[in-house]
């Protein structure tokens, strides 16, 4: 129903029914509804709006703590039947759900042993005083590498959530490396405030493994397989004696600030197993080797997504996606040690990272990146500029790496510019040809480019076909190509595509 507001037509009630049935797995869910608003207090001439950002919707905090007759008196609609049923309903669920027998039967079930529990580890809640023990599950932490041989770890969490909507967390964690005969172990605590711009407090120390890169080159679980059935154990690692501290706050709404201090000794590790099950008589590739140094790192880092839209609720604040790139800026250098060898440098790196919809033509992401080292007095392979590389048959959905690039072959001081994007065409392609449109395939096309200083170009394109069996579980397989750079890496080869 539309109405004259001071010579313009505009909205004032409306009356929406809907009814929506999905098939997911051969099970049918059916979803209907009604939803009815009026408006009212237009402002016909409003000052100059934002064109971007801002707070789409808001939802006061009072919301939670209004009783019946403050709605009867401002509600121009009464409440329907159904509605009155409905939070009749689920004012009674409330007090049930927040009684204390109910809580401790909900507490009783989760110390319960399942079978699930084997591959995904268990959870215990205590959900009247809200907090929680976790561990991990073994047959997920139990992995082979040439370093350390046959490992087991037990991460471990306890968690509390404190009453003004914050969480801690203490992380401990133990590492057994058989061939080593080495037990590793650390500690972390995290502290995040509530409200809607929080801040996040973490420290974090002990006796570690960790890859030469900050990020995962190769998961714990690939690695393992193609040592066993290959011998091919591809992850480099060192030894850490540390000591981590982070500080992460959300300045303003898409605006984020972090700084992380770490102190590390860093001895060397070797290759202390040989085996596999085939291929015995191939040998693996020895671990990276370095002298035994120490580094005391500060990182600086800056997010920012412009003009954000959100939407706030009373205990919380929703970032919408604007369509405009994240910006990153990140800043990291040594505090200055006396001691030959000890990291000594300063590096800068600038990121820009998006995804645009284009309708029917499908969905594109991208990445670019850029950084150099403004002091490389004194650089070691682990603080140098490092780049995701594939050397398996199997790669995950992320987009922003290299699918024939070996790992750590381009690692160096080198400035670097790279760049990533991948289409998703959702059939687009496809639907021209007769007969392929009943598939329902999505093709994918990729392009990713590494530049650096005195250094030949390296690019990649990579053509995928994707099928949802039941139209929920993708299952995709690419192709990739090498276009230029000199690798020891083969010049295509094929990826199956599997969501971890």
């Amino acid at each position: 129903t539309y109405v004259p507001v001071q010579g313009k037509w505009l909205l004032q009630q409306s009356r929406i029914s809907f009814v929506m049935e999905f098939n997911i797995l051969g099970m049918e869910i059916p979803i209907q509804g009604t939803t009815q608003s009026i408006l009212s207090e237009y402002d016909v001439s409003p000052g100059e709006l934002p064109k971007f950002g801002g707070e789409l919707i808001r939802v006061d905090d009072s919301a939670l703590v209004q009783r019946t007759p403050y709605w009867d008196s401002i509600r121009p609609i009464p409440l329907s039947i159904e509605e009155e049923d409905d939070y009749r309903y689920m004012d009674s669920l409330e007090l049930v759900q927040s009684s204390p027998e109910y809580q401790d039967s909900l507490s009783r079930e989760s110390r319960k042993f399942k079978a699930g529990n084997i591959l995904n580890g268990k959870t215990v809640y205590n959900y009247r005083k809200k907090r929680s023990f976790t561990i991990g599950a073994p047959i997920n932490n139990l992995g082979f590498n040439a370093i350390d041989g046959l490992f087991l770890s037990l991460p471990a969490a306890f968690t509390w959530e404190t009453k003004n909507k914050g969480k801690l967390v203490i992380s401990p964690s133990v590492r057994y490396a058989f061939a080593r005969e080495k037990l590793n172990y650390e500690l972390g605590l995290n502290y995040r405030t509530g409200g809607k711009l929080g801040t996040r407090f973490g420290i974090k120390g002990g006796d570690m493994v960790s890859e030469f890169s900050r990020f995962e080159q190769i998961s714990g679980f690939m690695n393992t397989s193609y040592a066993l059935f290959e011998k091919q154990s591809f992850i480099r690692l060192y030894r850490k004696q540390f000591v981590e501290l982070a500080l992460e706050k959300k300045l303003a709404v898409g605006l984020t600030a972090s700084v992380n201090a770490r102190y590390e000794d860093r001895p060397p590790l070797q290759n202390n197993s040989d085996y596999s099950f085939f291929k015995r008589d191939r040998g693996y590739e020895p671990n990276f080797t370095f002298d035994s140094h120490s580094a005391s790192i500060l990182n600086w880092q800056l997010n920012w997504k412009p003009f954000t839209r959100f939407i706030t609720t009373p205990n919380d604040l929703i970032e919408l996606d604007s369509g405009f790139p994240e910006v990153g800026v990140e800043f990291e250098h040594t505090v200055s040690s006396a001691n030959e060898g000890d990291s000594d440098y300063s590096k800068l790196l600038l990121h820009l990272r998006g995804q645009n919809s284009f309708s029917a033509l499908g969905t594109n992401s991208w990445r670019v990146s850029a950084g150099r080292f403004l002091n490389d007095d004194q650089v070691n392979f682990q603080d140098v500029f490092h780049f995701k590389g594939n050397e398996t048959i199997f790669r995950g959905f992320e987009s922003d790496q290299f699918f024939l690039l070996p790992y750590y072959q381009f690692s160096s001081t080198r400035p670097f510019v790279e760049f990533h994007t991948e289409h998703a065409f959702s059939g687009w392609l496809l639907n021209f040809i007769p007969g392929v449109k009943r598939l329902k395939l999505r093709e994918y096309v990729g392009y990713h480019l590494l530049v650096q200083e005195d250094q030949l170009p390296y690019s990649e394109l990579n053509f995928g076909l994707e099928k949802r069996l039941f139209g929920v579980l993708p299952v995709r397989v690419d192709v990739n190509y090498r276009l230029s750079g000199e690798t020891d890496s083969r010049r295509w080869y094929y990826k199956l595509v599997f969501p971890f």
